[in-house]
């Protein structure tokens, strides 16, 4: 819907302050502006008109104007939610959905943010109790920056918003830098920036005038209430129900259409619903047949009877847009696929389509990456190997790490002297060393070996700096491990850029896979039956069958994926000085011998395209520091 921002001061709120942080996001609302001032706090939103067109402007208020409310996202379930309300008596003066959350508000406080079903982020000013409540939904979808001290609170939809206040020191955070180059993105809550944060997913803040702040996460996904009976028929319920929901609008809804399962899925749920034609929208490749998915995508826009739009990505269109687009995504992100997402946004709003449907999700919630699966393996051998001295564990996890080579007799025989031993005792010193820690992400190949030759004075510290999650003993592993990828790269890499880059072309991006009532339900289910997952996606392609025609489920995953290395070479030789000349030599990030090493490649491609995509990411985000 938009783009929201504020300030809070125990001193004289400057009303240019919030003018200039609500400009910056002109693109996440185009259709104009909306203000709230009082001596002490200014509001301020940017509006994509999405529901009730007229009347939908921000500010909203209850009847007695005391509460005043700032939304950015939709609240898919404002059709019942209203309706109940009125039945208890509140009165409603527009027809946006974002006006249920006041009347919420009302009755239930805070805890308001409990009966909403969408992507949101919100700010709320209760001007009795002289109270701010700041929130975000349950799976992140709608982002939220803040920035507190003792005198002041800022925040923002967007980082580069909150830093045209003029108001917040620039300091790079180290390790949040580390982070980056270990896993392509900052996990939340940290940002690139020392003293700022984000809102985490399911969480409120409640601030008052004191600036004193009181945080409540109201949802935990490993919560999720066990559900028993037939997975089909209970998803498919469940699905059904979200493609109702999701596709409410005022404007035209359209889809991404990459090929794949999850996608298609979408867009069979949300077309037989929608009662119009809907408009698909896919991207190819030029010149590189294996990464190009148009044909299936455009097969599958016919049987769905859908209007097929192509979008041909060459080259040379990359490497224009890939300073632009590493800006655009607010976090550093380093995903060569992300100018695939923009270029399918952008072609969405010219086509008068500014609501867009996408797949994002089902990988991470039925568990569609084998890597999660040899995640889940490599946990249960390490529990067999630790909890219970299992030799036999012991040998499966060395079949792990060398593969097939121990099914010949003399490589069994003589094990001990195979590379893989020495990693083999590697990981059993480490998993012993800690009992309940999950082996989730292992660091970039060649970040390690290669640090002390590549960084500079800005990262040393943080060399021998590793990253894990640990257990308690109440969370099984699977329910866990779905968390952590949901947590992690699912909202820090697929619905962080897909957020950024949508809406950098004013469009609304809607994730109906990640319905937190959907999601619930998954996990509900696999509490109940853990043989739901056992085959890759099961649970969605079961549903997906009777949707959607046979071909189109043996066909290899590939998503929006370009040619990476022609793409990576191309950068190689168009950008490449840049590393030996500017902004990470500058901040201390790498040192000269680093930069020479990425400008001239290190001697493994497989390592060195990686590191150098990264570090050129890194490179020209960090321009917008200069803004």
């Amino acid at each position: 819907m938009c783009g929201i921002c504020g300030f809070m001061s125990r001193g004289f709120v400057e009303r240019s302050t919030i003018e200039r942080m609500n400009m910056n996001m002109l693109h996440r609302g185009p259709n104009g502006d909306g203000f709230y001032f009082e001596q002490h706090i200014g509001l301020a939103m940017r509006r994509l008109s999405i529901i009730d067109l007229e009347g939908g402007w921000q500010p909203i208020y209850n009847e007695d104007k005391s509460l005043i409310l700032f939304m950015n996202g939709e609240i898919y379930n404002y059709v019942e939610l209203r309706l109940e309300l009125e039945k208890r008596g509140h009165r409603f003066s527009t027809g946006s959905d974002a006006e249920v959350i006041v009347h919420l508000y009302e009755e239930h406080g805070a805890d308001c943010v409990s009966a909403l079903r969408g992507m949101f982020a919100v700010a709320l000013w209760d001007k009795q109790q002289h109270v701010l409540m700041l929130a975000r939904d349950r799976m992140g979808e709608k982002p939220l920056y803040y920035y507190h001290d003792q005198k002041k609170l800022l925040f923002a939809s967007e980082l580069r918003a909150l830093l045209s206040s003029g108001m917040i020191s620039r300091e790079l955070e180290p390790e949040s830098l580390n982070m980056f180059f270990r896993y392509q993105y900052i996990p939340e809550p940290y940002t690139i920036i020392k003293s700022v944060h984000k809102l985490p997913p399911a969480t409120y803040l409640l601030i008052d005038e004191s600036l004193n702040i009181q945080e409540t996460c109201y949802w935990r996904l490993e919560d999720s209430p066990v559900i028993t009976g037939d997975p089909k028929k209970i998803i498919e319920e469940k699905l059904n129900e979200v493609g109702r929901l999701i596709i409410r609008s005022d404007v035209p809804v359209g889809v991404a259409l990459s090929g794949g399962i999850d996608s298609s899925l979408v867009a069979a749920l949300s077309s037989r619903q929608y009662g119009q034609q809907m408009h698909a929208f896919t991207v190819g490749y030029q010149g590189s047949p294996k990464s190009d998915e148009r044909n299936v995508a455009s097969r599958i826009a016919k049987y769905l009877g859908l209007v097929f739009h192509e979008i041909e990505l060459s080259t040379k269109d990359f490497t224009d847009a890939f300073p632009t687009v590493c800006t655009l995504c607010d976090d550093p992100i380093s995903d060569i696929s992300a100018f695939g997402y923009y270029s399918v946004s952008k072609a969405s709003m010219e086509h008068g389509v500014p609501v867009l449907l996408q797949g994002q999700g089902g990988d991470e919630l039925a568990w569609g990456y084998s890597w999660v699966r040899s995640c889940y393996d490599l946990f249960s051998l390490k529990k067999r190997i630790v909890e219970e001295g299992d030799s036999q564990a012991k040998w499966e996890l060395l079949h792990m790490i060398v593969g097939d080579r121990l099914s010949h007799p003399r490589v069994r025989k003589n094990w001990k002297d195979l590379l893989g031993f020495r990693k083999y005792q590697f990981l059993l010193k480490e998993f012993q060393k800690y009992p309940d820690r999950i082996p989730f992400y292992d660091s970039l190949d060649g970040f390690v070996s290669n640090y002390s030759s590549l960084f500079g004075p800005l990262m040393k510290e943080y060399s021998n700096v590793t990253y894990g999650y640990d257990r308690s003993q109440s969370d099984s592993v699977d329910i866990l491990l779905t968390k952590l990828i949901c947590n992690t790269y699912l909202l820090e890499n697929g619905v962080a850029q897909g957020d950024r880059l949508s809406m950098s072309n004013s469009v609304e991006l809607r994730l109906p896979l990640l319905d937190y009532k959907l999601v619930e339900t998954i996990i509900g289910l696999r509490k109940s039956n853990s043989d739901i997952y056992g085959t890759p996606k099961k649970v969605l392609k079961d549903v997906a069958r009777d949707m959607l025609p046979e071909w189109l489920f043996n066909i290899p995953k590939r998503g929006f994926t370009p040619p990476v290395e022609e793409w990576t070479t191309a950068l190689l030789g168009r950008y490449g000085d840049r590393l030996e000349e500017g902004n990470l030599l500058r901040y201390g990030i790498v040192n000269s011998k680093g930069a020479h090493l990425l400008r001239k490649g290190l001697r493994n491609p497989s390592i060195g395209f990686p590191l150098f995509f990264n570090a050129l990411v890194l490179e020209f985000y960090l321009d917008i520091m200069e803004g």
